[in-house]
């Protein structure tokens, strides 16, 4: 997808597979992915270095959460996606208005969120697929 060419998309993932596998994904979306970062800390700096136009966020980073990563591009107005291999989804209230995409992802999973976050918010909850937005 060539409108998509110039999108910069941040991964913040821990586990080395999943971080190449999306940016595989992303890739061949036609999305040009900045990282993979595995913690905070590396993430925090990529954003300092070139604020991408979205991101693909675990929530889960070893023992710590990627939401001081959510706050820094939210404060940015960049919009993110929560990727979490737990079903639950309890986040801080917060974050209960970002989606949330359960893993394993597949590249159809990633296509019609990843389309709708670079357009911006939308109107309100979407079901679909691999996605939900509590």
């Amino acid at each position: 997808m060539h409108e998509h060419a110039r999108t910069r998309v941040l991964v913040v993932e821990d586990e080395w597979l999943i971080a190449e596998l999306l940016q595989e994904m992303l890739v061949e979306l036609g999305y040009e992915v900045i990282g993979p970062a595995s913690n905070v800390h590396e993430a925090m700096e990529l954003i300092d270095e070139q604020t991408p136009d979205g991101a693909l966020l675990d929530v889960s980073l070893g023992r710590a959460k990627s939401f001081p990563v959510a706050d820094a591009l939210a404060s940015r107005g960049v919009p993110y996606l929560f990727l979490t291999g737990y079903v639950d989804g309890n986040l801080p209230a917060q974050y209960r208005s970002a989606a949330i995409l359960c893993k394993p992802v597949s590249i159809a999973d990633l296509q019609e969120p990843l389309e709708r976050m670079s357009r911006g918010p939308d109107d309100g909850p979407v079901m679909t697929d691999g996605i939900r937005k509590q």
